[in-house]
């Protein structure tokens, strides 16, 4: 085996570097933020819907991320499979989920596409139905993922970490859920909380081959008669903190 030579500094490279992207601030009519970022190397758009209520408020491990996962799992004017259809015939993607801080619904499709897509989107954010069957299928899919990570270091050793480190603060708490949490979520529980999703602070980030003044047009146009009144508890710091 050739020895390595420690004498000798490996090659270094300067870091490249990193020019954030100009982007313009802007508000709808009922006062939601937008943020646009102009771009037309490529004929893509990224539309994100963040509302600043994650995991941190949830009464039961797992039901923001299960209730945000609901959003594209059927509407009250389309269904699962209807909903997915239409993002496939657009080459688009949509995705919906809930980190500690703060819920995200987003699509990316073509430009040329931006009009149907924000339509579906607006359709998910604001006419959920929790359809039943749907949950009972998102639920199993929950579980199974669950029974997954049991398995996985990293995880187990970052929830260990999490307790540990946030112990009395919500932080500490299993944001992914539990097979006790997923059980015994309910269709109720995804419409309370997405009752409470509806009187959080709301902001959007529009990005690609779109220009600002299209953007807002068509975000006012499906989004601008929404109203979101700010209602987040204040959380004191953890009382200790471990290193």
């Amino acid at each position: 085996m050739t020895q390595l030579d420690r004498s000798i500094s490996p090659i270094s490279h300067d870091f490249p570097v990193f020019i954030f992207p100009r982007f313009t601030e802007q508000f709808l009519i009922n006062g939601i933020k937008v943020y646009v970022v102009e771009d037309s190397t490529q004929p893509l758009v990224s539309i994100a819907l963040t509302v600043k209520c994650g995991s941190t408020f949830e009464p039961i491990d797992g039901l923001a991320r299960f209730t945000a996962r609901m959003f594209t799992r059927g509407t009250s004017t389309r269904s699962a499979s209807q909903i997915a259809d239409e993002i496939d015939s657009l080459g688009a993607s949509i995705s919906s989920s809930a980190g500690w801080d703060a819920a995200e619904t987003s699509i990316n499709c073509l430009a040329e596409y931006m009009d149907t897509a924000t339509a579906i989107l607006a359709d998910c954010f604001r006419n959920p139905v929790f359809d039943a069957d749907e949950i009972d299928r998102l639920r199993k899919q929950s579980i199974a993922q669950v029974q997954q990570l049991a398995a996985d270091p990293n995880y187990l050793s970052a929830t260990a970490f999490y307790g540990e480190i946030f112990s009395g603060h919500p932080y500490s708490h299993r944001r992914h859920g539990s097979l006790e949490s997923y059980t015994k979520i309910t269709r109720e529980d995804c419409m309370n909380w997405y009752k409470h999703l509806q009187n959080q602070e709301c902001f959007f980030i529009v990005a690609g081959n779109v220009s600002t003044p299209d953007a807002m047009e068509l975000l006012e146009k499906h989004f601008g008669s929404i109203y979101y009144s700010p209602e987040l508890p204040a959380i004191a710091p953890p009382e200790t903190i471990r290193t």
